[in-house]
């Protein structure tokens, strides 16, 4: 093998390497994108319901770490709050405690809805 071969072959390498490399940073879902297909999922959609759920989960934080994210993201004049929970890095924790409040209230509906048919 030829040194233009050998630097063709790593050259190629290193090539597929990074395509290898983005398609995986694509298929990674960042926390905020998370947090948003779970609180959509579980509002079926309805964009009243996702509000709703947003205001009752930035409570529940609130009422769990003594930090008010509404407040916080309106004096930094962030448009969005949930803008403000992805500068801070709180993304990852609110999908934790979504999960924690909405998967068992689906799961108590699952059980409501069981004994009643």
């Amino acid at each position: 093998m030829s040194i233009l071969q050998k630097i063709v072959s790593i050259f190629k390498s290193q090539k597929e390497h990074e395509h290898e490399q983005e398609s995986e940073s694509k298929n990674m879902k960042s926390p905020r994108r998370e947090l948003y297909e779970f609180v959509h999922n579980h509002a079926f959609g309805d964009k009243k319901r996702i509000n709703e759920m947003y205001i009752e989960l930035y409570a529940a934080f609130q009422k769990k770490h003594k930090i008010n994210l509404t407040r916080l993201a309106q004096s930094r004049n962030c448009k969005k709050t949930i803008d403000y929970v992805e500068q801070q890095g709180y993304c990852p924790s609110l999908l934790k405690l979504a999960k924690h409040m909405y998967q068992n209230q689906a799961s108590e509906l699952m059980l409501e809805f069981g004994k009643k048919a």
